[in-house]
């Protein structure tokens, strides 16, 4: 199988290595990519010896003195590799981004394992009528809507989607104790190991809220008919209701290495998963949001409703309000304000092509930045 993975220096990429690793002779790989981690990425060179790969600029691609691959560089960049012919491309690229990779791969007739999941959410009917178009194959690899999409397989009565949330780090922190909560809290994520930004994104629920508008692209599934639950085991990573009311699950322990194997679509690929042991796990708990989770929920929601660029305004707003958390510009609690605020001044639009999302993307990123600095003082 001829492979792509842009974002391998993440921790989605380095999984989807790992299963290459230990399944060599299944696997050619084309093309990696990754932003800023080079070093990283020169390791992964000389280990799988792909023949392009794609940085953030021309200092990172100084940096890579193997002459026997070709060094792509920023957007551009992005974009080339994407429409390299491959039998699947994983885009595994974190934010906004990796709409640019998505597009590319879909026009140049890439099938695609999607784990960048702001192409949908920014993208929304742009990007999922553009696949209709192209006839192209997403296959999700977020655990949840893997899950969904393995639990779909030859179902027609489906009532709604459930989707699962370990709760995140701060699960029962009160709004006062959320106050003081600081960066390496928010990254200790209880049940994942993942990037900064992800991680962020889980502890202030975004994530989830983030997922939900993907699941309605991914699934074309009513936003009423897209549940979340809180479960914090981490055991059932998503659900299906049928119409005659029996729930159907997917359960595992949580290895990204599961969703991504089942994206690449060979059986018998050796994963070394930790075997499920329901026995030694004994109870399972799901919890109704409240609080900070609802809060975000309801972007979500909001999101959908208005349509059009929204999605990509509140991606824009979110992508700011982290970077600035992760910067110390911005309180933790204050993520989802910043959001919400950009979301009241910056008006949707209908998507008529990619300029009216780099457009509404651009408008939320000022307007973030401009509340964010109204809050630096709180």
């Amino acid at each position: 199988m001829r492979v792509t993975i842009l974002g391998s220096t993440g921790s989605i990429g380095r999984n989807a290595l790992k299963i290459i690793r230990n399944n060599r002779h299944l696997f050619n790989v084309v093309g990696l990519s990754c932003w800023e981690s080079v070093e990283k990425l020169i390791e992964q060179i000389k280990e799988f010896h792909p023949k392009i790969v794609a940085v953030k600029g021309e200092e990172e691609a100084e940096k890579i003195k193997d002459k026997t691959v070709k060094v792509l560089k920023g957007i551009e960049g992005l974009k080339e590799i994407a429409a390299e012919n491959v039998d699947i491309l994983l885009n595994a690229i974190s934010g906004f981004n990796g709409i640019f990779a998505t597009i590319s791969a879909i026009e140049s007739g890439n099938r695609i394992a999607l784990a960048n999941k702001e192409s949908l959410v920014a993208g929304g009917e742009f990007i999922k009528n553009l696949i209709k178009e192209k006839k192209t194959e997403i296959i999700p690899v977020d655990s949840e809507h893997s899950a969904v999409y393995r639990l779909m397989k030859g179902e027609k009565r489906i009532r709604k989607i459930i989707l699962t949330a370990s709760g995140g780090p701060f699960l029962f922190y009160s709004r006062k104790r959320l106050e003081k909560v600081k960066v390496e809290d928010a990254l200790k994520h209880p049940k994942w190991k993942m990037g900064k930004k992800i991680s962020v994104d889980s502890a202030s629920f975004m994530n989830k809220a983030l997922e939900v508008i993907e699941a309605h692209y991914l699934f074309d599934i009513p936003p009423e008919r897209i549940e979340v639950l809180i479960h914090p085991e981490a055991i059932v990573h998503s659900m299906i209701e049928l119409e005659d009311g029996s729930i159907l699950a997917h359960l595992s322990n949580p290895d990204m290495r599961i969703p991504i194997s089942f994206a690449f679509g060979i059986q018998g690929l050796k994963i070394n998963v930790k075997k499920l042991e329901l026995s030694s796990i004994g109870k399972l708990h799901f919890l109704k949001p409240s609080g900070t989770p609802l809060k975000a929920l309801n972007l979500a929601y909001y999101s959908l409703e208005k349509g059009g660029t929204c999605g990509a305004i509140l991606n824009a707003g979110n992508e700011v309000a982290v970077q600035a958390f992760l910067e110390g510009r911005l309180k933790f609690v204050y993520i989802l304000h910043v959001v919400k605020e950009v979301l009241k001044k910056v008006k949707p639009e209908p998507i008529s092509n990619l300029s009216s999302i780099l457009s509404a993307d651009r408008k939320a990123r000022e307007e973030a930045e401009r509340i964010i600095k109204t809050l630096e003082k709180k």
